[in-house]
């Protein structure tokens, strides 16, 4: 993974698996999520470091995840079949 370089050239940093599944389980306990399985439509792009943690989350609960296609003409349609109870934005 690449830094974005805010302060100075982007560097490369090593994200563990571990960092992974702490993340995704700090996400659960902030969440809350635990009557249901979380079924989230995402709207973030798949090498965002919260997104990877999101997939973590929806596959170690038992949950869903969708990925919105960015047609806007069927947004509305998405959330009526998906029937979301969390987005990432």
């Amino acid at each position: 993974m690449y830094t974005s370089g805010s302060t100075g050239e982007p560097k490369g940093c090593i994200i563990t698996h571990e960092s992974f599944i702490c993340a995704a389980a700090g996400i659960i306990l902030i969440l809350n999520v635990k009557d249901e399985a979380p079924r989230i439509l995402n709207f973030m792009p798949l090498a965002h470091m919260f997104d990877c943690s999101t997939i973590v989350i929806a596959t170690s609960m038992g949950g869903e995840i969708e990925f919105w296609q960015g047609n806007t003409n069927k947004l509305i349609n998405e959330f009526n079949d998906f029937k979301p109870n969390l987005l990432t934005i």
